[in-house]
């Protein structure tokens, strides 16, 4: 199981490893990938330590070339937010083929909606059951075909497009003009030199 994200209180990492401790009473070999990390919240430490040793591992900061490979080695993701703004890590675990299960938030219903399974956020008994039965299920091709289909539709320059799209509707001005030609003529070379 693999959780990348910040440590802050509304990410319910607490939950989290309260759902993990129920699991490996059934799945004794199970382990629990937490990156990230956060001084202010010695709690999930304090909590992954009174786990089994080796259950919990907890590699901090990592660096961005090795988050795709995690994100494929993992049996599934688990984000058990209280709140999101976006939600990337399920795109980026749906991008790579991998189980998600997450908090029951609109903004991740909108982005994973029949993909993911979703689970209150307050209730650690709901993530466990969906974490066992997606480590005992059938390996559901078809889900993760899905979710590598949704996510090729989430691309920064489609948030960006849509984002201008936007301002430009709420000011009611065009803010960017036609692109320029590959070869500009005479006058849009002038305006192109700068002056030294």
């Amino acid at each position: 199981m693999f959780y990348l994200g910040q440590w802050k209180a509304y990410k319910n990492l607490p939950i989290l490893l309260e759902a993990f401790a129920r699991v490996r009473r059934t799945h004794p070999s199970s382990q629990l990938v937490i990156a990230g990390d956060d001084p202010r919240h010695p709690e999930v430490r304090q909590r992954a330590a009174a786990l089994p040793e080796g259950s919990v591992v907890l590699p901090g900061r990592l660096p961005e070339s090795a988050v795709p490979e995690l994100y494929r080695g993992a049996a599934l993701v688990v984000l058990p937010s209280r709140a999101e703004g976006f939600g990337l890590p399920v795109i980026e675990a749906m991008a790579c083929g991998v189980p998600v299960i997450c908090s029951d938030l609109p903004v991740l219903r909108e982005i994973a909606d029949g993909i993911a399974t979703f689970c209150d956020p307050n209730d650690p008994a709901a993530f466990a059951d969906a974490i066992a039965s997606t480590l005992d299920g059938p390996n559901n091709s078809g889900r993760r075909q899905l979710g590598i289909d949704r996510a090729r539709a989430f691309t920064w320059e489609r948030a960006a497009r849509q984002t201008v799209e936007a301002y430009e509707r709420a000011i009611g001005v065009p803010l960017i003009g036609p692109a320029l030609e590959e070869y500009p003529g005479p006058r849009q070379d002038e305006d192109l030199q700068v002056e030294r």
